[in-house]
């Protein structure tokens, strides 16, 4: 459990790291740059992440390279935290690494379905291994969803994907383990957020908040998209909706799954208290809108929050926001958009 000083500690630590993020200015000037190269030119000597940049040569970077510099750094930062942060059997904070090992275990489910799951020990970073629940490495070797399993028996990731494995000859359905993963995921979250004597009632709520309503979004995400691009119907639908509620009850989502097209999901959705949401987006996409949310929500706790966890894990998606939004403008500039159409796509 987190004493006086070391709560203090993190808190101011976190809110300084948070008081460096890129500016309105920073995302104008890196939605201008023309190449891939620029862009990790201006990151490496314009901002906060120099550190991470320190080593590259901007004129020979490509893309993916920096994307996963770019991911990297999000670790980098939450182990300079550490030093500020929890006794070594504060189980709250494994949540922390478990959204990457999810992240890493869904790339190679997608590794394995292209065939070449090799590409994943790219990914795999040193502090990650140090702390993740199963071998990291043995993970990038996979060559099957049988060996997949073999690594992750005895995680909490097991259960739900060992029913899943394909016919042979066919591909990995993705979407379920998606499922699974997040089902797994946000059960064990919930579960150490609950569990944990250290976290005050009024901790506990604010953290359960900042995680329900990510789900709750990734369900209007399910709802939104499959009606849109398969017409689904209701039945179809709720079985892919993660098992759990926020702020909609029962009979908004009932109205929600039986809508007959995705106008009619918006125009639900505006109805309720997600709908400030879609008039602040001007709503192009509906990861955007689901960002934003969040985006509104996090930056609201950690401004005003008391608790050492509610910031850092506000702080930890504000983190993950801004890395998002740099990938956005690195694609951008591949496709050759207009900077006002690359900053549309931004959120903050």
């Amino acid at each position: 459990m987190l004493n006086g000083y070391s709560s203090n500690a993190i808190m101011t630590k976190a809110r300084a790291m948070y008081g460096k993020r890129l500016t309105a200015a920073d995302f104008q000037e890196l939605a201008r740059k023309r190449t891939v190269g620029e862009i990790a030119s201006y990151l490496k000597s314009q901002t906060y992440y120099a550190g991470e940049l320190r080593n590259i040569e901007e004129h020979m970077i490509h893309r993916g390279q920096l994307e996963l510099l770019l991911r990297r750094s999000l670790f980098d930062r939450y182990s300079r935290l550490c030093a500020y942060q929890y006794e070594k059997d504060d189980g709250f904070y494994k949540y922390l690494i478990m959204f990457q090992e999810k992240r890493l275990i869904m790339s190679a489910i997608r590794l394995l379905n292209s065939g070449s799951p090799q590409d994943l020990i790219l990914e795999v970073h040193n502090y990650l291994q140090q702390h993740a629940t199963f071998d990291l490495f043995a993970l990038a070797s996979v060559k099957s969803f049988d060996d997949l399993l073999e690594v992750l028996k005895g995680t909490v990731y097991y259960a739900g994907l060992k029913g899943l494995g394909p016919d042979e000859g066919s591909m990995i359905d993705y979407n379920a383990c998606e499922y699974a993963l997040n089902t797994a995921y946000y059960s064990r979250v919930l579960h150490l957020i609950e569990r944990h004597a250290g976290i005050p009632k009024k901790a506990q709520a604010q953290l359960r908040g900042i995680f329900l309503q990510r789900v709750e979004l990734m369900n209007l995400s399910i709802i939104y998209r499959l009606k849109r691009f398969y017409h689904t119907e209701a039945q179809q639908i709720k079985k892919q909706l993660l098992p759990f509620r926020y702020k909609l009850n029962d009979r908004q989502f009932e109205e929600l799954l039986n809508a007959r097209s995705e106008q009619e999901v918006l125009e639900l959705i505006g109805k309720t208290t997600y709908g400030k949401y879609l008039v602040q987006q001007d709503f192009k996409q509906i990861e955007a809108f689901m960002a934003n949310a969040q985006y509104q929500m996090t930056k609201k706790l950690i401004h005003f929050s008391e608790y050492s966890p509610v910031v850092i894990a506000a702080f930890m998606w504000q983190l993950q926001i801004e890395v998002e939004n740099i990938v956005s403008i690195i694609e951008g500039v591949r496709y050759n958009l207009s900077p006002s159409e690359i900053e549309a796509q931004l959120v903050g």
